[in-house]
């Protein structure tokens, strides 16, 4: 009573005054406790087709923000998304998307977040080869600590941006060095020596070819049993006089006549082994596997007696005494000392020169005192 209808009492007109007795000014259908548009347009109904989040602004024409997300729907990638939530703490990419429920792509990156290593990750950017190298949605540059992603940290990847879809491992990544061994990884056990010429490319880890550890550069740790030959002669170690001598040969009967290791133009001076150095043997290049001794070769002239020497000395018809000495093989002062000993095998010989050296011994002193005695009476 005592009131009239009119746009400022009743908006609607519907004959109800607004503010007593009209709890839908614009008639919308929904409240004006929670219409945000209480007094908006007319001649329409809330409908979720027509007013997404019931907030009572007609989305075509009052509405900014269709599902009351916080975001414009000029931003909103979800303009009728779910409704009534805040961007602000479920949007990481601030997009318009509610993450946990309708966004599969929380960061914008493109890459899906069920592929993407960092589904939360660093915003305002597109991720490509050139940006994330294994395309896991981490950003190379700032968040991703294995660009490769073959779980060998960048900081110990020697391939760093090497080839993907690979992961490291024993099999075939042998010195976890990052590099796949079968296509980009030229030295597998990270020796020095490259795989082309190493022949032990897949033994021990942790060390480096040079001279004091690989003296025949064939990538195969010498002080160990992973070589066995170390100047690579062809001639084990345990048999060789020169195991690290001249490298770049094989030995064989005509550059090493004895087997032994040694080159015989270069660092050999005993090419046949007998025990006689070449420059006094006379069969430089003879008999193999023999030393040369009193009983050998009883002339040491480094041919043995039985086989090859047609002068040898044989002590058996020699009635004259002399000691044949071998100098390679004997104590020659030893043998002559003992020459002066009179045994049952003695002969004449030896036997009238020790009497002679014995009376040489005992005469000459007497015949000096005579001289001397004669030469003070005389003055």
């Amino acid at each position: 009573m005592n009131w009239t209808s009119e746009n400022l009492t009743d908006y609607d007109h519907d004959g109800c005054k607004d503010d007593t007795e009209d709890f839908d000014d614009d008639n919308d259908s929904v409240l004006d406790l929670i219409d945000n548009c209480a007094k908006g347009e007319l001649g329409w109904l809330s409908t979720p087709s027509t007013d997404h989040d019931s907030d009572g602004c007609r989305d075509s024409t009052e509405d900014d923000d269709d599902d009351n997300d916080g975001l414009s729907d000029l931003l909103d990638k979800c303009p009728i998304g779910r409704d009534n939530w805040n961007s602000d703490k479920f949007d990481h990419d601030s997009d318009g998307c509610r993450d946990s429920l309708e966004d599969d792509d929380n960061d914008n990156d493109g890459v899906p977040n069920s592929a993407d290593l960092c589904p939360l990750g660093v915003l305002n950017w597109v991720s490509s080869s050139t940006n994330d190298h294994d395309l896991d949605g981490c950003q190379d540059s700032s968040e991703d600590l294995d660009d490769d992603n073959d779980v060998i940290l960048d900081a110990d990847d020697v391939c760093p941006t090497g080839e993907t879809g690979w992961t490291s491992t024993l099999s075939v990544d042998y010195d976890s060095d990052g590099c796949q061994d079968s296509s980009e990884d030229l030295d597998d056990d990270n020796d020095g020596v490259l795989d082309a010429t190493d022949f032990c490319s897949d033994k021990k880890l942790n060390w480096i070819s040079s001279p004091a550890t690989d003296f025949d550069t064939d990538g195969c740790f010498d002080d160990s049993s992973e070589d066995e030959d170390d100047d690579n002669d062809g001639i084990l170690d345990w048999s060789d006089l020169c195991s690290r001598g001249t490298l770049a040969w094989i030995s064989d009967s005509v550059n090493d006549y004895d087997q032994d290791g040694c080159i015989d133009s270069g660092e050999d001076l005993d090419d046949d082994g007998d025990g006689v150095p070449d420059l006094a043997d006379t069969c430089p290049v003879g008999e193999t596997k023999w030393v040369s001794s009193t009983t050998t070769d009883s002339d040491s002239d480094g041919c043995r007696d039985e086989t090859e020497d047609l002068d040898y000395y044989v002590s058996e018809n020699n009635g004259n005494g002399e000691i044949v000495c071998n100098d390679y093989a004997d104590d020659c002062e030893d043998a002559e000392a003992a020459s002066d000993v009179i045994t049952q095998n003695s002969t004449d010989d030896q036997v009238k020169r020790l009497i002679m050296t014995t009376l040489a011994i005992a005469i000459v002193p007497t015949v000096i005192g005579i001289l001397v005695l004669a030469y003070r009476m005389k003055w």
